[in-house]
Parts: structure tokens; C-alpha cells; sequence
């Protein structure tokens, strides 16, 4: 009678999350925070689950069904027919201040509370690094559920190419393991252009010692110069815009061209300003400034090198 009983329930339960996972995705103010709605009602349905279902497998069956219903519904793709995955972008970028800002980027909603005291420091890192696996592990229950893993895995390259060429990642293991969890869901093929990125850094990294030891071993230099070179194939397509940049820095350019060139035959290097970051010395009225800019911000800020303090451009 008692599984009777479970089955009447079960269907009500799978209608009930529809609806209300429907609502949220429908919600307007939930627009820019739908993975933060999604997560928050998950975690109520599995308290459900377990205080009310015994974690009984039907009705769990149940509730991963309906989650895959509402999250691919029309409810959950972009609003104004702007077509696309809404669900698979957001998540993709809810990742991304997980990345960046650990356990800070996460709405206290989603954080369970920490149980060591807080004076016993080892405790509380032990719990920061568990409370972040969980919250990886939140989204990749999510991120199962989604149609458009294509749309994820596109707006993850593009948040991933910032948090590298920036230098904005929480930490280099946080990322590989998110990479290595999504190769166990996806397939080796589906993070080989990621992979293939981390790679690019890595060599990078081995080529400029090598360029530095070779060409300036001794002698001063008027900038640091850090280059990144990057398999076109896997990263994110960049415009191509021709910028004057100045000439101490195109000297410096030029004679790593050459350097590259000869190191590595039949390779050609395509510089991608718009992506450049310059760390400059600005000599103010009221004394000096480092600047950490852009790169046309800094070829912008250089022209003034030239112009009178009476004078503007």
C-alpha cells in the first residue's frame, strides 16, 4: 500500500517542480540571476528528497526529470527572441565568478554554513576547499541537465581566455580541475580546444625565458615586454584592427618577430592589441602613478608625451 501511496505522490512532485521551475525561469527579476534561482530551488527539492522521500529512487528519478523539462523549456531560453541557450550562457558565467572569486562569488543561499571554529585555521581551509568542490559539483549536476552544452562550453572559452590573459583565476588548480570534471562528462574532444589553451600559457611562459635569456642576457631595457602566444584554432576569434602603437614598443615587437622567427621557421606570429595590458608610469602634478591599462588606453595616455601641460589633444 505504502508504494501505492509513493506512486500517487510521485507524479504531483515532478508536476510541482515543472510549474515552479517554469515560474522562476519566466521571472523577470530572476534575468540576470537564473543559475542563482535554479541552484536555490534545487537545493530545497533535495531537502525534500531526503526529509520527506527517504532519497527514495523513483521520486529522485522524478526530480531530475522534471529539472531537465523546465530547463530546456521555452521559459529558460533568451527573452525578446533573442534565440540561444539562455541557461547554458549563464551557467557558463556563473562558473566564471566561481573561478575568479571562490567562495565570495557565492550567494550565501547556496553556501552551507561552516561548522570548524574559527580559530582552527586548518579546519577552515579544510572547509573552504570542500564548500567550493560542492558548489563545482552544483553546477555540474546543472550543467547535466542542459541541452546547449555547446552554448556553455563557447561562453566558458571566452570567460576562460579573460581569467588567463588577465591573470584573474582564483587559482591554476581550481581551473584544471573544473576542466578534468568537465572532461568526465563531456568527453576528451569536448575541452580539447581548453586544454589546448592552458598549454599555450605553459609554453609561453618557457618561450619568453628562452627570449630573455637570448636577447637581453645583460643589457638593460627600456620595457618588460610578456607575450602570449596562442593556437588561433582554440581560443576565441579576435578582430584584427592596425593600431599605432609607439615606437619604443614597436622596436620591441619587431625584434621579437625576428627572434621568433628564426627560433621557430615558418611560423607567424599575428599581434592582437585590443587583448594587451600595460602596467605604465604616469609622472602627475602631484607625483608618480603606476597605471595598470588597457592597451589603446595606454597608446592613448603615451600620445600626451609629447604635448605641453598648457596644451590638450
Amino acid at each position: 500500500q505504502s508504494c501505492d501511496i509513493a506512486e500517487k505522490l510521485r507524479r504531483p512532485w515532478e508536476t510541482f517542480i515543472k510549474k515552479r521551475g517554469n515560474e522562476i525561469c519566466a521571472a523577470k527579476e530572476n534575468s540576470d540571476k537564473l543559475v542563482n534561482a535554479v541552484l536555490e530551488f534545487k537545493m530545497l527539492c533535495e531537502r525534500f528528497l531526503a526529509e520527506a522521500f527517504g532519497m527514495d529512487p523513483g521520486f529522485k528519478k522524478s526530480m531530475r526529470s522534471a529539472f531537465a523539462s523546465f530547463i530546456n523549456s521555452r521559459h529558460a531560453k533568451h527573452p525578446w527572441g533573442m534565440g540561444g541557450d539562455r541557461v547554458g550562457e549563464l551557467l557558463a558565467k556563473y562558473v566564471d565568478l566561481l573561478l575568479r572569486g571562490g567562495l565570495n562569488a557565492v550567494p550565501e543561499s547556496l553556501v552551507h554554513p561552516p561548522t570548524p571554529a574559527a580559530s582552527d585555521a586548518d579546519a577552515v581551509e579544510e572547509y573552504k576547499a570542500s564548500e567550493f568542490d560542492r558548489q563545482i559539483d552544483l553546477v555540474l549536476d546543472l550543467f547535466r541537465h542542459i541541452d546547449g552544452k555547446d552554448t556553455f562550453l563557447s561562453y566558458y572559452k571566452l570567460h576562460l581566455a579573460r581569467r588567463l590573459l588577465n591573470g584573474r583565476s582564483l587559482s591554476e588548480a581550481s581551473e584544471k580541475a573544473m576542466i578534468a570534471k568537465l572532461e568526465k562528462e563531456g568527453g576528451e574532444d569536448y575541452v580539447k580546444e581548453l586544454v589546448t589553451m592552458f598549454k599555450d600559457i605553459d609554453s609561453s611562459k618557457v618561450e619568453l625565458a628562452a627570449y630573455d635569456e637570448e636577447v637581453w642576457k645583460g643589457r638593460s631595457r627600456r620595457l618588460e615586454l610578456g607575450v602570449n602566444m596562442l593556437t588561433s584554432s582554440a581560443w576565441p576569434t579576435y578582430p584584427e584592427e592596425k593600431v599605432n602603437v609607439p615606437h619604443v614598443v614597436a622596436k620591441e615587437i619587431e625584434r621579437f618577430d625576428e627572434w621568433y622567427g628564426k627560433a621557430h621557421s615558418g611560423r607567424k606570429i599575428t599581434w592582437k592589441h585590443s587583448l594587451a595590458q600595460c602596467e605604465i608610469r604616469a609622472n602627475l602634478p602631484n607625483g608618480k602613478k603606476y597605471l595598470v591599462v588597457g592597451g589603446y588606453q595606454a597608446i592613448v595616455l603615451h600620445l600626451f608625451n609629447d604635448v605641453a601641460d598648457t596644451e590638450s589633444l
